[in-house]
């Protein structure tokens, strides 16, 4: 009898032993319906299950169960700017089902300016899983999960494992110890709703309307909102949310490398219930294609002007096109036509300057259309689009060759030509005022006067029937001048009366033209190489040998012969023009072009590096093409004030380049609501927006604005 004490003693310290090997071996004791706890740096984790006992063919919970050590976190199925989705590999036994992961309500967490989603503490992330209905109860059900997470503080540690759970089976299941804690996790997790509007704007913005049902938002405090998907919005920026009714209004900003928005956008909004999180996930369709767009942030600064007013802007953009180097030249010819012309009738003159207006309005609003139809397409494009093709620039620099060589009086082009439209003055009728009017259109695509900036970012943003009339009434701006010449005896009486001087003045006219081929070379050499330029001077050369054979051919036995060959030749530059290649791969974004400023090329990751290293920064989109961002280039970026100043501030000067198109910076155009460059923008450290300049700088525009940062 006094044996039986010694030998319980014996049994518990065996049972003892066997408790601490297996602690020893396993790193912690495992539960009912919980695998073993496994131990990885700053991080505990292990799989648990809703029952201790399964039935079969009845669905059950189990989780991964995530315990990072305290002021790390892991992450959710959106990380935000950084680190990895926690992943789940299950491996079943066969005629299983696992579910997606179920997240919870993930934290916004902000590590020097990036912003991430995830958890701090103790994470379950649920999976339904359900066995086969045949499976036999007399041997376990064995769960294997492979399980990868990323683990951050100030360092991040990615880590992996397997779990390994075993699970009886039974005809009525039992719960687990942890089913409690399970069930918990399951009511607070995002309900999902489907939402019948959502909008998405065409610039920098998503809007979303989303309804709740009646008295959902009671007392609802602390509203935050969640991308369900990676890389569309900008998560640093802080989404706008109002309140109407049982109706949320969210406004966030686009990621500008957005191409294409989703047809359905997963968002997940989330708010405090006095002491309960709750929170609700939408799967929102995108409506655009139905024609329901909401006004972007741009678009809506530009909605706060009437429609008149913006008609005005268009107006008077138009007028001061003329202007602009690339427009004045053939703006002058179309005036020495008129004062050519003047023993001819008021009527005849009003005619011509019909004609003219007529092909500028008809030009501007043909351009526009099939800007909205490539726009429409998907394609980044905007106003000066055609001379991102080489091949467009240089035929114009072409033109402009033949025109100036006949302005110089090389060559008279002969009346057949002047039967199609003479561009060279009055006297090829009305389709050569016609003809004149398309040629300033084109010439005035590399310029964007002021106000035009605002009345084409207007018109992007508006249906297609406003934008076209927003270019019409930029055409007239540009056709206005001569049309008021030839309607206003006033101001055509003011014009010098005719005389040898004007022969004089024709042959001047000339070099304006020749250099504005010449600046088409230019562009032509910074879109391709120093070959196509070749390419096209000996084009050129055969152009001017063709004309020159014509010249040569009147009144002579050998004119067919000479004018044959002088179409060959022009037939032989013609074909030289098609060799003319499009560059294999597109300039780099914000390629820097040469000034006296250490500037680097546009990125927004350098643009957000600087702002976080304190710096101020100056945006500059431009083009080779644009003659307005030459001009500012020359004038106010190369003041030796304005480069003792940016570099005395450390600002830092970023050029984003236009020239041969660029898809990214197409977008950023858009979200600032332009269509074209020039676009300056001056970003000061601590403010989120930055300052849109005017369109024409001068130095003390720029340093005015950086000393804002001082205010």
């Amino acid at each position: 009898m006094k044996r039986l004490p010694r030998q319980l003693s014996l049994l518990a310290i065996s049972l003892n032993l066997l408790s601490f090997l297996a602690f020893a071996n396993f790193g912690y004791a495992t539960t009912a319906g919980e695998s073993e706890v496994v131990q990885k740096p700053h991080i505990e984790v292990s799989l648990v299950s809703e029952f201790s006992r399964i039935a079969p063919g009845q669905p059950f919970w189990a989780a991964l169960r995530l315990v990072p050590e305290a002021g790390w976190h892991t992450y959710w199925r959106n990380p935000g700017d950084t680190g990895l989705p926690t992943r789940i590999e299950w491996t079943l036994p066969a005629g299983s089902e696992a579910g997606e992961i179920q997240w919870p309500i993930p934290e916004r967490i902000d590590y020097l300016g990036l912003i991430n989603y995830g958890f701090h503490g103790d994470t379950l992330l649920l999976t339904r899983i359900t066995p086969p209905v045949d499976l036999p109860t007399d041997q376990p059900y064995r769960i294997n999960a492979v399980a990868k997470w990323l683990v951050c503080a100030d360092i991040c540690i990615p880590g992996e494992t397997t779990l390994a759970l075993e699970l009886p089976v039974g005809n009525v299941p039992i719960a687990s110890p942890a089913a409690t804690s399970l069930a918990a996790a399951l009511a607070a997790l995002p309900r999902h709703i489907k939402a019948p509007t959502a909008t998405y704007s065409v610039a920098d913005e998503f809007a979303f309307d989303l309804g709740f049902a009646s008295g959902t938002l009671e007392q609802a405090t602390d509203m935050q909102f969640f991308p369900v998907a990676a890389e569309l919005i900008r998560n640093e920026v802080a989404p706008k949310i109002t309140r109407s009714g049982d109706r949320l209004q969210v406004r966030v900003t686009k990621d500008p490398y957005v191409e294409q928005p989703p047809e359905e956008f997963p968002v997940l909004i989330t708010f405090m219930r006095d002491t309960t999180p709750v929170a609700y996930q939408f799967t929102a369709d995108n409506v655009a294609a139905a024609g329901v767009v909401a006004p972007t942030a741009a678009a809506a600064a530009l909605n706060g002007y009437s429609l008149f007013t913006i008609l005005v802007f268009a107006l008077a953009g138009g007028l001061v096109l003329n202007l602009m180097p690339c427009v004045f030249p053939v703006l002058s010819i179309k005036v020495l036509s008129l004062m050519e012309s003047g023993n001819h009738s008021r009527r005849n003159q009003q005619l011509h300057g019909l004609a003219y207006t007529v092909g500028v309005v008809l030009s501007f609003v043909f351009i526009a259309a099939i800007l909205l139809i490539i726009r429409a397409a998907g394609e980044g494009v905007g106003w000066g689009f055609q001379l991102q093709s080489p091949w467009f620039v240089a035929g114009l620099a072409y033109l402009f060759f033949v025109l100036g060589l006949g302005m110089a009086g090389f060559v008279e082009i002969g009346a057949s030509l002047t039967r199609a439209g003479n561009l060279m003055g009055g006297h090829g009728g009305l389709a050569g005022s016609f003809l004149t009017g398309v040629l300033a259109t084109v010439v005035a695509t590399p310029c964007t006067a002021p106000f035009m900036g605002t009345a084409m970012g207007f018109a992007m943003t508006q249906s297609a029937g406003l934008a076209l009339l927003v270019f019409a009434m930029l055409g007239l701006g540009l056709a206005l001048p001569f049309l008021l010449l030839t309607f206003v005896p006033a101001l055509a009486n003011r014009l010098p009366r005719p005389g040898r001087w004007m022969k004089t003045l024709k042959e001047f006219l000339s070099f304006p033209l020749f250099l504005t081929a010449v600046w088409l070379l230019w562009v032509l050499a910074n879109q391709t190489n120093s070959d196509m330029v070749a390419l096209v001077l000996g084009g050129m050369v055969i152009l001017a040998f063709a004309l020159w054979l014509w010249r040569n051919s009147a009144a002579q036995d050998s004119a067919p012969i000479k004018r044959s060959l002088a179409l060959v030749a022009i037939a032989a530059a013609l074909a030289l023009l098609t060799q003319v290649e499009q560059p294999s791969t597109q300039q780099g974004i914000g390629e820097a072009t040469q000034s006296e400023l250490s500037e680097l090329p546009w990125s927004e990751q350098r643009l957000q590096d600087s702002l976080q290293a304190g710096h101020p920064v100056f945006v500059n989109f431009t083009a080779d093409w644009c003659i307005t961002c030459k001009v500012n280039e020359r004038v106010a970026l190369n003041s030796s004030e304005l480069i003792e100043t940016f570099n005395r501030e450390q600002v830092t000067y970023l050029v984003g380049d236009w020239t041969s198109g660029n898809e990214v910076i197409t977008r950023v155009l858009e979200r600032f609501g332009r269509s074209g460059v020039p676009l300056y923008l001056m970003y000061l450290p601590g403010r989120q927006e930055p300052e849109i300049l005017p369109q024409l700088l001068t130095p003390a525009t720029l340093i005015d604005a950086l000393q804002d940062s001082e205010v």
